[in-house]
């Protein structure tokens, strides 16, 4: 899905060109859209809105938060890596939860994927891919993960 503003390469250019550590992070909301559907768009609208700037709040300002699909969302994270790299995934799924948790009978959770490198052979679209596996997995196998 194609986003107004959303280009991964520049950011994996530059980590390449300065070998400098690079992190995207997809973020989906489980059970978001039996919310919507229940609730209505304005309240999902409202909800989307709380967990993007609870992610906002998490990043720092050379960092990207980006609403790419109706209910995720992905991180980029400049020169972070390692343990400060899994530490950001957990602030993020925390901060969501916090902003939505129960919503009147509706139980919904945040699954985080994460994908890194490091300079080269640091590549956009293969980056991207793992993140968004990774994702799935964690969907797979423990919702809220």
């Amino acid at each position: 899905m194609a986003v107004r503003g959303f280009d991964i390469s520049a950011e994996v250019e530059r980590a390449v060109r300065e070998d400098a550590a690079l992190a995207v992070y997809f973020l989906d909301l489980d059970g978001f859209k039996g919310f919507d559907d229940a609730r209505g768009h304005a309240q999902g609208d409202l909800a989307l809105q709380r967990i993007a700037r609870a992610l906002l709040a998490q990043v720092r300002a050379s960092d990207q938060v980006y609403r790419i699909g109706g209910d995720e969302f992905v991180v980029i994270a400049a020169v972070i890596e390692g343990l400060e790299a899994i530490l950001l995934a957990e602030r993020l799924r925390l901060a969501s939860m916090a902003r939505i948790g129960t919503q009147r009978g509706y139980e919904l959770t945040v699954s985080v994927g994460m994908a890194a490198c490091r300079g080269a052979p640091c590549n956009a679209a293969g980056l991207m891919q793992e993140a968004d596996a990774a994702m799935y997995r964690e969907k797979d196998e423990r919702r809220g993960t």
